[in-house]
């Protein structure tokens, strides 16, 4: 459901409901409270910390499934001539 419902669908009493409460929002909406740009602030400073050291990480889990992978590949059988 994008937007307001068309006059000719069938809508469930759940969707009614979630197109009202919508309605409701979109008249009014919420305003964001005073910390909210502190705590985003916050939260990206952890994120931008911690990023070099995750894609160590992650570089490192790569690199140990890339071997496991080429160690246990079973080779082809030699194809018959």
């Amino acid at each position: 459901m994008n937007g307001e419902p068309e006059a000719g669908e069938d809508l469930t009493p759940a969707q009614h409901a979630a197109a009202r409460h919508l309605a409701l929002l979109r008249e009014d909406p919420p305003r964001p409270g005073m910390g909210l740009a502190r705590r985003v602030l916050v939260t990206t400073r952890w994120q931008k910390a911690i990023r070099a050291p995750l894609r160590i990480v992650a570089m490192i889990a790569g690199s140990i499934r890339d071997a496991l992978g080429i160690a246990t590949r079973r080779r082809p059988p030699e194809a018959k001539r």
